[in-house]
C-alpha cells in the first residue's frame, strides 16, 4: 500500500512536515516493552507482531497487526501498561507520531474517530480471536482453515502455519490436528501442502468455527 492510499492519509496530509516514515526489517524489534516509548506508529506496508514475554522466557502472541492500522504502546493512552515488544513481522513501513504531534493531531475530530474505530475494532477481533480457542478444538479451527484457504482441493502448509500463529495454535497441537484429519480420510499431506479428500466431513467439522467467524 502506498502511503497515499492510507485511510490516515488525508487527514494527516497538511501535517506531513510533522510525521516521519520509518522502516524495519523483518524481525526487528522496533518497540521495546522496558522503553518508556510513547510514539504511535500507522503501518503504510507490512505486518508488526505484538507479543508480551515473561522473565522466565514465556512469550504470548497478542497480536498480529496489518497494514491501515494504528500500533505502539496505545494502552498508555488508555491508562494502562501492557508491557509488549513490537517486532517486523514482515519489512515494514510506517508513519510515525512523536508523542507531541499525536497530542496535537488528536485534537482534530476526524483524526480521534478514526483512532478510535480502529482501536475498538481491533479489541473486539482479538475477543473473537480467544474466544475461538475456547469455544471449539483445534482440529476444528485447522478444519476451517484448510476450508478457508485451499484453492482449487490444495491448502498450503504455510497458510495453515499463519492461521495457526493468528489462533495461538502451538506447532504439538497443529500437528496432531492435521494427523487427525488425515487418519479419517478428510485430508492427505503432500509435500507442503494438503489435499481435502472429503469436502463434506470437512464442512461438519468447521461449520459451527465458520459460523462464529463469518456470521455479521
Amino acid at each position: 500500500m502506498k502511503a497515499e492510499e492510507t485511510s490516515i492519509y488525508p487527514i494527516i496530509k497538511n501535517n506531513l512536515n510533522q510525521v516521519s516514515i520509518v522502516e524495519y526489517k523483518k524481525g526487528q524489534r522496533f518497540v521495546a516493552s522496558d522503553e518508556d516509548l510513547q510514539e504511535v506508529f500507522f503501518i503504510i506496508e507490512g505486518v508488526a507482531l505484538v507479543e508480551c514475554s515473561t522473565r522466565g522466557g514465556n512469550k504470548f502472541l497478542v497480536d498480529i497487526v496489518p497494514e491501515n492500522e494504528f500500533i505502539g504502546k496505545i494502552s498508555y493512552i488508555y491508562e494502562h501498561n501492557l508491557k509488549c515488544d513490537i517486532f517486523a513481522k514482515t519489512n515494514i513501513r510506517l508513519f510515525r507520531f512523536k508523542k507531541d504531534v499525536f497530542d496535537e493531531l488528536y485534537l482534530k475530530r476526524d483524526f480521534i474517530e478514526l483512532f478510535h474505530s480502529k482501536c475498538t475494532r481491533r479489541i473486539y477481533e482479538l475477543y473473537k480471536t480467544r474466544m475461538v480457542r475456547e469455544l471449539f478444538s483445534c482440529t476444528e479451527v485447522i478444519a476451517y482453515c484448510i476450508l478457508k484457504k485451499q484453492e482449487n482441493s490444495t491448502c498450503k502448509a504455510k497458510h495453515i502455519r499463519n492461521f495457526s500463529e493468528i489462533y495461538s495454535i502451538s506447532r504439538k497441537s497443529r500437528y496432531h490436528s492435521l494427523l487427525n484429519l488425515i487418519e479419517k480420510g478428510i485430508i492427505k499431506k503432500i509435500d507442503s501442502t494438503y489435499e481435502v479428500l472429503n469436502y463434506d466431513k470437512l464442512h461438519r467439522l468447521a461449520f459451527e468455527v465458520k459460523e462464529f467467524l463469518e456470521d455479521k
